[in-house]
């Protein structure tokens, strides 16, 4: 009874969503450049006031969810109430095969199972009209900290991207 009764005062943990290669989305970039190791290649320049970008780090050839990626963008920027660099972007770029439309039905199973159901059908009849106006699909999940898409693209060249954003960028106080 007294471990319920504490259990029940102590402020829930939320979990962070898991991202590639264990990348945290309040990572620096140094941080995140020696986690990824001597293989990625990192790039830093002065922050625009218009940007608010300060570098990002690139990666060949990753594996995640079971999934073969050919490219690992990661981005940093001040875009957050402290105005504090930090990761705030990962975006990879799908291997796909002779067929398109199935590496994008791979790539939803595999996420389906590492996040659960998308948040709405991405082969639901607004979705198939869609794919015959612009021979695009996508898939999202909204998590508490993370915003997942996958895109299919067939329009100039087939591709299925994969793409990771902070949901966790302003404090509410701000509007205080």
């Amino acid at each position: 009874m007294a471990l319920m009764m504490l259990l029940a005062v102590l402020p829930a943990v939320a979990e962070n969503t898991e991202l590639p290669l264990s990348l945290q989305f309040d990572m620096s970039l140094s941080d995140a450049a020696a986690l990824l190791g001597e293989e990625a290649e990192v790039q830093c320049w002065d922050v625009e006031p218009d940007s608010m970008n300060e570098g990002m780090i690139t990666l060949n050839d990753i594996t995640f969810a079971g999934l073969d990626f050919t490219d690992l963008e990661v981005d940093f920027s001040i875009a957050n109430s402290k105005r504090v660099s930090r990761l705030n972007q990962i975006m990879l770029d799908m291997k796909s095969g002779d067929n398109i439309i199935a590496d994008f039905r791979e790539a939803v199973a595999a996420l389906t199972a590492l996040y659960g159901e998308p948040d709405e059908d991405p082969f639901s009849e607004g979705a198939v009209d869609l794919y015959v106006e612009y021979g695009a699909l996508s898939a999202e999940w909204t998590k508490e900290d993370t915003r997942i898409s996958l895109n299919m693209n067939r329009r100039y060249v087939d591709t299925v991207s994969l793409f990771f954003s902070s949901r966790k960028n302003f404090d509410p106080e701000d509007l205080k």
